[in-house]
């Protein structure tokens, strides 16, 4: 029934009624999260491979182990106790770069003593494929340490001198009249080029005047969307864990992303809150970057043949040495069974190139039968051969067909491996 009320909504939403219809404005991301597993072409569970499994001092690991739960059409991203000190727990990581918009979520909070849930943006990989911080933009972080911070307040930077401020507002949280991990409520973010709005079950609870920008005052590459559910620390465990109070999750009922744009001609007629009807902005597109298709590959392929490739790639830089990379990944773990690395075919003196060209990936004979995805990468250096550990991924833009994976891979096609 919930899928079905989702779907409603969602529908009801892009036809519009004429009283509420708001030109230029458009969904262009959301899940509803009606299970009954994660969209994994919509959302990374880890960041960096692993590497970010943990920041600050938190204790918890993030990982795939049963730690994002749907029940009753939602997400729980749900951490464990699992002894000796060790804690498990999840998050996810929108596979989709954005700059600019409206960002909302409905979420239902995890009470524990020591918990650190959070909602927020952080940049993704520049066109060379490095990454930057700051900027950051937390719509929310709650975190329950059983004395100094509690369970009706939720932290979200505005800052001491905002230039709106709710009266429940107080030096970077909301302290509301309730304990918030009772019921469930919607946060938002309305995030301009010059200000950023926070809200609270509709109700506005600051803006601050903010750019999204690097140390160095140039705009950071489009952000990632994170929801985790992190643990301990300096902050959240400043008077230790509640152990038996575990599991605990932070419950996801949906996230969705609208934006702007004047050359729109579409309409669009919401129910949240704000009225977007009073918001119009000019915003950069995403990153140049070169476009990837869709690859030609068979649909089956033995243990020990070739399997060949055509690959697209649309206006591919030529300032560095730049390299194909292609794999071979099991499905749905993602685990690279064969990796092979190709020099591209043109002078990267040139201009820059169009690529469409065959690749032939050698299957490995001792592959068990099954289906299996085929990814690709363009990955440069400054000096040619390239040395070990001094190769970076160049970000692509897909098409529609395509899923982008960790640390800029791509997957462009899909084979099923027969004995």
């Amino acid at each position: 029934m919930k899928s079905l009320i989702a779907s409603l909504v969602i529908l009801f939403s892009l036809v519009g009624f004429p009283h509420r219809a708001l030109a230029g404005w458009t969904m262009i991301f959301h899940d509803e999260f009606d299970g009954p597993t994660l969209d994994h072409d919509k959302w990374f569970t880890r960041g960096g491979d692993g590497k970010f499994d943990h920041l600050n001092d938190e204790v918890q690991h993030y990982s795939e182990n049963n730690n994002h739960v749907f029940k009753d059409g939602h997400l729980e991203l749900t951490a464990r106790y699992l002894g000796d000190d060790k804690y498990e727990s999840g998050s996810i990581i929108s596979k989709r770069d954005f700059y600019y918009g409206y960002y909302e979520a409905r979420v239902k909070l995890p009470s524990g003593v020591g918990v650190w849930p959070a909602f927020w943006l952080c940049p993704d990989l520049d066109a060379q494929g490095k990454t930057a911080w700051p900027p950051e933009l937390d719509v929310f972080e709650f975190v329950n340490n059983g004395k100094d911070d509690k369970v009706n307040v939720l932290h979200t930077p505005g800052g001491d001198n905002p230039i709106y401020a709710d009266p429940h507002y107080h030096h970077n949280g909301y302290v509301s009249d309730v304990d918030l991990t009772k019921d469930w409520h919607v946060v938002g973010m309305m995030w301009l080029p010059d200000t950023v709005s926070m809200y609270m079950d509709g109700v506005k609870i600051y803006t601050m005047a903010y750019k999204w920008e690097k140390k160095d005052g140039k705009l950071a590459p489009p952000a990632e969307i994170t929801l985790n559910l992190a643990l301990g620390g300096q902050w959240a465990g400043r008077y230790g864990i509640d152990k038996s109070a575990f599991p605990q999750s932070l419950d996801v009922d949906y996230v969705r992303v609208y934006q702007y744009d004047d050359k729109t001609q579409n309409t669009l007629t919401l129910s949240n809150v704000p009225d977007l009807a009073n918001y119009h902005y000019s915003a950069p597109g995403d990153l140049i970057r070169p476009t990837v298709f869709p690859a030609e590959v068979p649909k089956s392929v033995k243990p020990g043949e070739i399997l060949n490739v055509i690959y697209h790639i649309d206006t591919v830089p030529t300032l560095y040495r730049t390299d194909l990379r292609m794999s071979i990944n099991k499905i749905p773990s993602g685990e690279s069974v064969y990796e092979h690395t190709f020099q591209l075919p043109h002078d990267t003196r040139q201009e820059a190139a169009t690529l469409k060209a065959r690749a032939g990936l050698a299957v490995p004979s001792n592959l068990v039968e099954g289906d299996y995805d085929v990814r690709l990468a363009l990955s440069y250096c400054l000096i040619a051969p390239c040395p070990p550990g001094d190769v970076t991924n160049i970000p692509l833009t897909t098409t529609d067909g395509t899923a982008r994976e960790l640390n800029a891979w791509y997957r462009v096609g899909h084979i099923r491996i027969e004995d």
